[in-house]
């Protein structure tokens, strides 16, 4: 490859990656406004972009990275990371905090049976997500490169 030069793979910078604002403003204008159906909008389709970009994540680029060079495998995941560290925290937080903020407006958070079982149920399952997420998997993301 003479005459080529390879550009330098993206850093990790807030600056590339200031769309996260979008849907962390939306949230505020929807908790601010208590607006409920704007509420549910926000939460369920943060949910969907997190569920979606696990599902295709896992079912489709695992199996097509995993059946390529190391070089190219490399090269791939070192222009997708950096977006993918502002992209999974920030649809995560504004999926569970819609959540809870539309769950206290609805009055489902209470401490009365059955609910309280529901409720506590629903904080664990998150609280062992966040700690997989932030303890298990994401530092097994990023591969030495």
């Amino acid at each position: 490859m003479t005459g080529i030069t390879r550009n330098e793979p993206p850093r990790i910078s807030l600056r590339t990656n200031i769309w996260i604002v979008i849907p962390i403003g939306v949230l505020i204008v929807a908790i601010l406004s208590a607006n409920l159906l704007l509420l549910n909008y926000v939460h369920v389709f943060t949910a969907i972009l997190w569920t979606g970009t696990d599902i295709f994540m896992a079912f489709l680029l695992g199996p097509v990275l995993r059946n390529v060079s190391l070089s190219t495998r490399k090269e791939i995941i070192s222009w997708l990371m950096p977006k993918m560290v502002f992209y999974m925290p920030t649809v995560a937080a504004v999926t569970t905090t819609a959540g809870y903020f539309l769950a206290s407006k609805v009055g489902l958070i209470s401490l009365q049976p059955p609910v309280f079982y529901w409720v506590s149920t629903v904080l664990i399952i998150v609280s062992a997500m966040f700690i997989m997420g932030l303890g298990i998997l994401l530092p097994n993301k990023f591969p030495k490169l």
